[in-house]
């Protein structure tokens, strides 16, 4: 299951609101992230990239 589909279902389980943003359409996220995706950000910080990692997502929920 990729990233996006993990989150969904994560985000549905927590009630926790995200937004998806292709990389592509930004010329900020693309040199930011060119080859880092998916990436997941809280406040413009890194949580995870590559894999959905539901450790590092609670960590970074619960600071």
């Amino acid at each position: 299951m990729d990233m996006e589909a993990r989150l969904e279902i994560y985000a549905e389980q927590y009630a926790i609101p995200y937004v998806i943003k292709d990389v592509d359409e930004s010329p900020e996220l693309l040199a930011r992230f060119n080859h880092d995706v998916p990436v997941l950000l809280q406040h413009d910080e890194v949580v995870c990239m590559h894999f959905f990692d539901e450790q590092k997502i609670s960590k970074a929920l619960h600071q």
